[in-house]
């Protein structure tokens, strides 16, 4: 038995002899043993001390040995508890077929050498040992291949939005461009396509930046410039830039920032301009015309947040958790029509995690809105003396495809 862990054995008989023999046996083996006399006593035992065998004799006072094993093997919860049958009078091998086809794992009749019984005992914990180790490592496997799969579907599903979204704005500029070559255009109409053009050519280049972005994060070659950023202003920078955005839907965009000294950050102006740009986007491309967007910054003890607020859209609850997965786009409804490529909000807390921080996710679900929160750490000491970014600071603005 020096090769088997010790375990949680049942022995029930009630013969007093028969039990403590059993009992004496098992536990000079190193096991735990638990005692009853009677099928009402061992139930109870089984479902408090869940035991890894239950050494069971058949003729008991308040019931039948083999009618108790049929009991366990038939219950989901305590069928992978092993059955050793035990009896002094049912001897024969009839016996011992009818006990095994009860569901008994092993039977042995008495008398019985303490060390064939133990052994046995052993056995049967080795078996049930195996038997549960291979079911885990099954479940294990069944989950990495739903995972798998579920990440192939993904895949494919990215790839197919990725072709679309590629072509979408190359088939504007494709269109045009064979436009202004075989028709004559005023100047106006020239400049209207050539102004389309430059756009769409934008569109398809702010893609590949993202995709290179993922990629560069990914394998931890995305290089940070750091300097002192004070907040407020990238905050304010971003609001302008997206404001033509908002009105144009007839939004009302609100901005709640002071322009605090303390409200300063180490980080890369640019790459957090990119994040505060992102969820501004999102809000406004979410967010139906009339709604409100808000901005604000503010102080946390030692760290500087950013909050992104809208009555718009909101996020279902079930794909919260997985909004700032990459490549996850809600499933149906209006939020598809969108388009984009699920990128934004992956990119966006990437981005703030890597400048020490935290970006969250908040909504009461669809139609209630939703609130994104920046925190980052405050730099110590203000901005005083030190290079700073300011809101003249060109911006590199991200495609507006953060999806939910």
């Amino acid at each position: 038995m020096a090769n088997v862990a010790p375990g949680r054995i049942l022995v029930v008989d009630d013969h007093d002899a028969s039990r403590y023999a059993r009992t004496h046996w098992l536990r000079q083996a190193g096991h735990a043993v638990f005692e009853a006399n009677r099928l009402a006593q061992a139930r109870v035992i089984v479902n408090e001390a869940r035991p890894e065998l239950v050494v069971l004799d058949i003729n008991l006072p308040d019931g039948n040995g083999l009618d108790y094993c049929r009991e366990l093997k038939a219950d989901e919860e305590l069928r992978n508890v092993m059955v050793l049958q035990m009896s002094a009078s049912f001897v024969t091998d009839e016996d011992q077929v009818r006990g095994l086809e009860a569901g008994a794992d092993a039977y042995l009749t008495d008398p019985i050498a303490p060390g064939v019984f133990v052994a046995t005992a052993g056995a049967l914990l080795r078996l049930s040992r195996a038997e549960r180790t291979m079911k885990e490592m099954l479940a294990r496997e069944q989950e990495a291949r739903a995972e798998a799969e579920a990440a192939n579907r993904l895949k494919d599903d990215f790839l197919a939005t990725l072709s679309h979204e590629l072509r979408t704005p190359l088939n504007a500029i494709v269109g045009w461009t064979t436009l202004m070559r075989t028709i004559e255009m005023d100047d106006d109409a020239r400049r209207k396509a050539i102004e389309i053009i430059e756009r769409n050519a934008k569109s398809q280049a702010a893609l590949i930046e993202d995709l290179l972005d993922v990629s560069r994060i990914t394998q931890g070659q995305l290089q940070l410039t750091w300097l002192p950023v004070h907040v407020p202003a990238i905050v304010a920078a971003a609001i302008d830039t997206i404001r033509p955005s908002a009105e144009v839907k007839g939004l009302r965009l609100v901005a709640e920032v002071t322009a605090d000294p303390q409200m300063t950050v180490q980080g890369d102006p640019v790459r957090l301009q990119q994040v505060i740009w992102n969820l501004l986007s999102n809000a406004v491309k979410f967010t139906s015309p009339g709604g409100q967007v808000t901005a604000a910054a503010r102080l946390d003890g030692p760290y500087v947040e950013v909050s992104v607020a809208d009555n718009g859209r909101g996020i279902k609850a079930d794909f919260l958790p997985l909004i700032f997965d990459r490549f996850r786009r809600a499933e149906g409804g209006p939020t598809r029509s969108e388009g984009g490529l699920g990128l934004g909000l992956a990119i966006a807390r990437q981005l703030v995690e890597m400048h020490g921080g935290t970006l969250t996710a908040q909504s009461d679900g669809e139609n209630k809105g939703s609130s994104f929160l920046v925190r980052l750490p405050k730099q110590v000491g203000g901005i005083s003396g030190r290079r700073e970014w300011t809101r003249e600071t060109p911006i590199r603005q991200s495609k507006e495809n953060a999806s939910r």
